[in-house]
């Protein structure tokens, strides 16, 4: 399964399902919609990042949308992983596993020497990305202010 950079006719299929990838994503805690998640991608995009693909027969099967950022307390670079989205159909195929695989080896072959990503709890995805050799560093908490 090749692995690829998105075109621009690969993001035209990848921008309407932007939202239900943030919907599903977040499990339900963002209700997403496909301007909101291709706004994001495209500012990711304008900032350097990259979305990479999988596809059979044409057709975009899942993508990852991956980029550089740097810590705010040292300025170090590191790679953020932001979006993860295979299409329903197309799981267990190891798709994701392939595209996550992919984007760290990119991120690695530019010198930087961590790679990060947030992913809710329940989220069954964890268990790929700990496969990777991803492990929990923090909790984040919120609280309803009414």
């Amino acid at each position: 399964m090749p692995i690829l950079y998105a075109t621009e006719a690969d993001l035209k299929q990848i921008y309407p399902h932007t939202g239900t990838a943030i919907s599903e994503g977040s499990l339900g805690y963002y209700e997403g919609n496909s301007v909101m998640g291709s706004n994001m991608m495209q500012a990711v995009i304008r900032n350097g990042g990259k979305v990479l693909v999988v596809k059979e027969n044409e057709q975009v099967c899942g993508w990852l949308l991956y980029g550089i950022q740097f810590d705010e307390f040292t300025g170090v670079p590191f790679g953020y992983l932001y979006d993860l989205h295979v299409f329903k159909r197309f799981r267990k195929r190891g798709y994701g596993k392939a595209l996550m695989q992919t984007a760290i080896d990119e991120i690695k072959a530019q010198g930087i020497k961590k790679a990060s990503l947030l992913v809710y709890k329940e989220n069954t995805a964890i268990e790929i990305y700990k496969s990777l050799g991803f492990k929990e560093t923090c909790i984040v908490m919120h609280k309803q202010l009414d």
